[in-house]
């Protein structure tokens, strides 16, 4: 029986070409997959060859991104678009799996999950920010990276509510009732980071009452004092300006 070894050439031989122990070395301090393989030729009771080939993995599990990604680094951040359900695409080699966290948020109440190797996140507003920190570990040691992903706007938004009035006509009481489309209605609703609010003016451009508002929901309308007429609501979320009109009749 002779036996006969080779390895892929990012590998060193060392000693045991001739035996059933062959000892090899990286070629560089670097993660990479290497392998060897053994003839094995049998020459009685007939000639006979037998080939068999292993890869493995030395160094550290490497993470690559199938997206160009920048890593994050004193505030450098990955362009996503505002109120887009975005999924990284990362590879893991010398690992089985990779764990996502989340170190850094604004505002903190953004939605994220980690789906196989990747992570999946959603922005309801332009300018909200998440850094994140991909990990994989084997015996060799762990491999990290942080990732920042900033939202930005690729075209109308979404997420911007509308409002309508209701009763329209009304005498001393109506509401601006809101409505946001899913799946934005849920982070909006908790948001808090504002300053809104609604105007009533005569329909001469009047300023007759003005109200602020710090969260998104349905406001009561208090109209006792107004004269009969239609009067113009003004209504300032944090983002946009929407104005309604409302018939006042008694």
């Amino acid at each position: 029986m002779i036996l006969t070894w080779t390895n892929s050439s990012n590998v060193n031989y060392i000693s045991g070409q001739n035996t059933t122990q062959y000892i090899i070395q990286p070629s560089t301090i670097n993660s990479y997959s290497a392998s060897v393989t053994l003839n094995i030729h049998i020459k009685s009771p007939v000639n006979k060859d037998r080939t068999i080939s292993k890869s493995f993995w030395i160094g550290k599990p490497q993470i690559t991104s199938q997206n160009p990604l920048a890593y994050y680094s004193s505030g450098i951040y990955n362009s996503v678009c505002n109120s887009q359900t975005y999924l990284t695409n990362m590879s893991i080699s010398g690992a089985s799996n990779a764990t996502w966290n989340r170190i850094a948020a604004s505002p903190i109440n953004t939605s994220w999950y980690q789906t196989g190797n990747n992570v999946s996140f959603y922005f309801w507003s332009v300018n909200q920010t998440q850094v994140f920190r991909i990990s994989s570990s084997n015996t060799c040691g762990t491999t990290s990276y942080d990732f920042g992903f900033k939202s930005i706007s690729c075209g109308p938004d979404p997420c911007n509510p509308v409002y309508t009035i209701a009763p329209n006509p009304a005498s001393d009481q109506s509401t601006v009732i809101i409505n946001i489309p899913a799946p934005c209605d849920q982070t909006l609703m908790q948001s808090s980071s504002f300053n809104g609010y609604v105007a009533i003016y005569d329909n001469q451009g009047t300023l007759k009452k003005k109200e602020n508002y710090k969260t998104y929901g349905n406001i009561d309308l208090d109209l006792s004092g107004l004269k009969n007429g239609v009067h113009h609501i003004e209504i300032y979320d944090g983002k946009t300006i929407q104005k309604k009109s409302i018939l006042i009749q008694r």
